[in-house]
C-alpha cells in the first residue's frame, strides 16, 4: 500500500499524533532500512526506501534522524535507476526547514554537493539531458 501523507488531508492533531508515533519508532525503522539496504540492495526496494524517506522528511521527521544515510543517498545518485528517487529525496532534504536549523549538519554535506559537479560533467559528456536539467534546477532551488 502506497501512502503519501502530502496527499492525505489530516487535522493538525492527527498529523502531530502520527509524527510523534513515527518519531518514537524511527530508530527501529532506520535500523530495519539499513538491514534491507545491506542485505538486498535491489533497485526497486531502494527506490521505495528513498521515496519513503522523502515523504517522512516532508511530514516533519528531522534530517538528523536520517543523517546516517546521507553518504549512501549521495552515492546512489550515480545509479541511473535510482537517480529520480534520490534526486527527489535530496530536494526535500535541502528545502526542508531543518536546512536552516542545523547549519553544521549541512556544512558536512558540502563534499557531497561538490560531487554534483562531477555528475553534471558526466551528464554533459554523455548527453543525458534529463539528468543535466534536473541538476541545473536543483542548484537553482
Amino acid at each position: 500500500m502506497n501512502i503519501s501523507f502530502s496527499r492525505i488531508n489530516l487535522s493538525k492533531s492527527q498529523r502531530s499524533l502520527i509524527r510523534l508515533e513515527l518519531e518514537k519508532e524511527f530508530s527501529n525503522v532506520l535500523n530495519y532500512l539499513q538491514f534491507i539496504i545491506s542485505t538486498y540492495n535491489q533497485i526497486d526496494i531502494l527506490s521505495k526506501i528513498f521515496s519513503c524517506l522523502s515523504k517522512w522528511l516532508e511530514f516533519g521527521i528531522s534530517i538528523l534522524k536520517i543523517e546516517i544515510l546521507f553518504e549512501y543517498l549521495f552515492n546512489s545518485l550515480n545509479n541511473d535507476n535510482l537517480f529520480d528517487d534520490v534526486y527527489n529525496c535530496l530536494s526535500v532534504l535541502f528545502t526542508s526547514p531543518d536546512a536552516l536549523k542545523y547549519p553544521s549538519t549541512f556544512s558536512c554535506l558540502l563534499p557531497y554537493v561538490i560531487q554534483f559537479e562531477t555528475i553534471l560533467d558526466q551528464c554533459l559528456t554523455i548527453g543525458n539531458k534529463v539528468k543535466r536539467y534536473s541538476f541545473f534546477f536543483f542548484c537553482l532551488d
